[in-house]
């Protein structure tokens, strides 16, 4: 009796861990081909070896590499598990687009080739999944949503771009570490921190927002409107902006803020592309915030309708940052108290008052000038 208890007892346990190696697919490897007669996931003839992956189980990892005869692919598997160890390799240069169901995310994204890959698909994170570009031309652009956890976040390394472009809701941390993040999307729900050397672009709206790196507004070559819940600008880092003309996000970018804006002792990079002179007594709100802190280093020299300017301290730590244009009679005034550039004509008496009161004195100057020759004809 206790013989016979003892065999069914190995026998159950036997037939448990069979159970349990079935239901725990091994995580494979898979190549693209497109060699199928459609672009589903699901038909083993778009796979090299005729095998489609399951999407089950540890996940697989699927390889888009050389030789493909169709670049887009559908999946049509709902929540596919992506493995661990890699989850998705792109080895060349050709532009790929991924649709259909969901992923889940168990493991890193690399690219290797200078590529502009679309992922379409809606992506669960279960963890920090870091996204490696190693190519400086490569671009990812992500337009699915991305969702998961407080332990859930995108590390971005590498030179190239990712893009994220839908509407995301993970909690963990966004870090760019090296190469171009760029959000035209929604990602409120995530802090971002740029590290030195990295860049941050973009149109969306994100989080709380720390740069030791780049932050510029846009596209990098068009204008727009960056939106953060707050932005901390650290020592050594730059905050770039493209001014070709009037018009907040059209003319120009800027960055604006739902909380506050501290500068940090940021490096303020301003390229003038504008072909002809901005109009005297512009605006332009390249921090956008109802409270701006701390100063700037300082301004590069800027070149404006083709003459060279030099930016400097109306007195230090007064945080105005003068510069004269002989050619136009304007005065280029940034006031790092309110994030504003100021187009003031008439230098000489207008350097004299911006450094006594601000920009705000030397238009009640105009006025009261203009209201004195009034009454005296």
């Amino acid at each position: 009796m206790r013989t016979t208890s003892l065999r069914l007892f190995s026998v159950s346990l036997g037939l448990a861990a069979l159970a349990v190696s079935m239901s725990a697919t091994p995580a494979a490897t898979v190549t693209w081909n497109g060699n199928g007669a459609n672009g589903n996931w699901t038909t083993g003839a778009n796979w090299i070896g005729g095998t489609a992956p399951t999407g089950t189980g540890s996940g697989d990892t699927l390889v888009f590499g050389n030789g493909s005869n169709r670049l887009s692919s559908t999946n049509t598997v709902a929540n596919f598990q992506l493995a661990s160890g890699t989850s998705l390799r792109f080895t060349n240069s050709s532009n790929y687009t991924l649709t259909g169901s969901s992923l889940v995310l168990n493991g890193p994204v690399s690219q290797s080739g200078a590529s502009a890959v679309t992922i379409a698909n809606d992506i669960a994170l279960t963890g920090e999944r870091t996204f490696s570009l190693a190519n400086g031309g490569g671009s990812i652009n992500v337009t699915g949503n991305i969702s998961g956890g407080s332990t859930a976040g995108i590390n971005k390394t590498g030179g190239g771009t990712l893009i994220l472009s839908g509407s995301n809701s993970y909690v963990g941390s966004t870090i760019v570490s090296l190469g171009t993040l760029v959000v035209n999307g929604t990602n409120t729900a995530s802090g971002v921190t740029v590290t030195a050397g990295a860049t941050l672009l973009g149109t969306g709206r994100i989080g709380a927002t720390s740069v030791e790196g780049t932050i510029n507004a846009g596209s990098g070559t068009a204008a727009g409107i960056l939106k953060v819940d707050s932005l901390s600008m650290l020592p050594d880092s730059t905050a770039k902006f493209t001014i070709t003309g009037t018009g907040q996000g059209i003319g120009y970018n800027s960055i604006k803020s739902t909380g506050s804006i501290d500068l940090g002792n940021t490096n303020l990079d301003l390229v003038m592309n504008n072909t002809s002179l901005l109009p005297n007594y512009s605006t332009y709100k390249l921090f956008d915030a109802a409270t701006v802190t701390g100063n700037i280093a300082g301004i590069p020299n800027v070149t404006y309708v083709g003459n060279e300017l030099t930016f400097s301290e109306s007195t230090s730590g007064s945080g105005r940052w003068l510069a004269y244009d002989p050619a136009s009679d304007q005065t280029l005034v940034f006031d790092a108290s309110n994030g504003t550039l100021t187009v003031v004509p008439e230098p000489s008496s207008m350097i004299m008052l911006a450094m006594a009161g601000g920009v705000a004195g030397v238009f009640g100057m105009r006025r009261r000038k203009t209201n004195k020759v009034a009454t005296t004809k």
